[in-house]
């Protein structure tokens, strides 16, 4: 379909780095089926991709690289992260995600840094925002290498992350929501064909999708044929500090390989965490060889997936854990392993009422599993795990 030639550029935007013309790269612009309201803005050097992602004349429009290895620098505007504006889009060049390489080896500490917390090189989160087809690498500092922690604006979130390769930082795709602006909001999010791979640095996961300090928010998370290879957790999962939020998560065709855990599901994590619920549904999913040492005293757990209904004295969180037609091998701790409450640090009065649900289709298949209803053991927390009977998808 064609492009609306609404927001053409003019003399005035066409400057270095940025053209309205390009040579056959410009194959990336086209989108079966898309309707653009503005032409998208083509880059080719790293000032015209700070001058293009920056510019407040290209709200919603999406922003095209040449091929070639582009190296942030704190010298530029946010301290040389990119952040996109609200609709806006970040591709490279379809059916090659190394084409386009984004590295953030140059950029200090203080880059990172935005208020209390740490940030990451590629923010995204105001309204629908996408990043595609493109290399991101080397970030030495952040939280991940792609955030989602940009405030809300008035239209709905929508994420999409596509074709992504991810390497070198503690977080490949943090999707994360901070504080009172994402109270009572819906963020739904999609995640495919992207690579993670070793994410080693710190507390390293290969995608967190995590509530932080939010009430009654809702995020409902697509995740379809990536691949998690080499971290110490493939994907986490949580809400933190917070009350009544709702996190979905439908991984299909996902392969989860050679980490520490594959997937480490947490419905509720801290003191002051209650009545969340977390669902995970895997579905034609592998998960092989997740035994990988543990490098971080945090992780005490590994194996295929880990689901826990609560930590940190937790309170009446749900965990849903259901795997369809999925298969392990090779998974040191053991293929599926189930708490209904679980701290590794003693002395710490245990959660209560947290359950862990547990479904596996089809049931009887040899899997390696262990379930314990509490750790620490407390007969009158009410925590428990629960077996579902075989069933359909919920």
């Amino acid at each position: 379909m064609e492009c609306s030639s609404v927001g053409v550029d003019t003399p005035r935007t066409v400057r270095r780095g940025i053209s309205p013309m390009g040579p056959l790269w410009l194959v990336a612009l086209s989108i079966p089926g898309m309707v653009m309201a503005a032409q998208p803005v083509l880059v080719t050097d790293v000032p015209g991709l700070y001058e293009a992602v920056n510019d407040p004349a290209n709200v919603g429009r999406r922003i095209v690289l040449a091929p070639r290895t582009y190296d942030l620098s704190p010298d530029f505007e946010n301290g040389g992260r990119l952040e996109l504006q609200e609709g806006m889009e970040l591709a490279g060049i379809p059916g090659d995600p190394a084409a386009v390489v984004i590295d953030a080896s140059a950029l200090p500490l203080a880059s990172y840094q935005v208020g209390t917390f740490l940030t990451g090189p590629v923010r995204v989160g105001r309204g629908r925002n996408a990043v595609e087809w493109l290399t991101i690498r080397n970030d030495l500092y952040g939280a991940g290498l792609i955030e989602t922690d940009l405030a809300p604006v008035s239209t709905s979130t929508v994420i999409r992350v596509e074709h992504v390769v991810l390497s070198g930082g503690q977080r490949g795709l943090d999707v994360r929501f901070l504080g009172p602006a994402f109270d009572g909001r819906l963020i739904e999010a999609t995640f495919e064909g992207n690579e993670l791979q070793a994410i080693t640095r710190g507390m390293s996961q290969g995608i967190r999708i995590t509530f932080s300090g939010v009430n009654g928010g809702v995020l409902r998370a697509m995740s379809r044929d990536n691949v998690f290879e080499g971290n110490q957790v493939g994907l986490i999962a949580s809400s933190q500090a917070g009350s009544n939020n709702a996190i979905s998560i439908r991984s299909q065709g996902d392969r989860f390989v050679d980490n520490r855990a594959g997937c480490l599901l947490i419905g509720g994590s801290g003191a002051t965490a209650s009545s969340n619920t977390l669902h995970f549904v895997a579905h034609g999913d592998e998960f092989r060889d997740n035994d990988h040492a543990q490098t971080n005293p945090a992780y005490t757990l590994g194996g295929g997936i880990v689901a826990v209904g609560g930590t940190s004295r937790a309170s009446e969180t749900v965990g849903r854990l259901e795997v369809f037609d999925s298969t392990f091998s090779g998974n040191g701790l053991g293929d599926i392993i189930a708490f209904g409450y679980y701290d590794a640090v003693n002395g710490l009065p245990v959660g209560a009422d947290n359950l862990q649900e547990l479904r596996v289709v089809p049931p009887g298949r040899g899997l390696s599993t262990l379930r314990v209803d509490s750790s620490p053991a407390d007969a009158g927390s009410g925590n428990a795990v629960v077996v579902l009977p075989p069933g359909g998808l919920d």
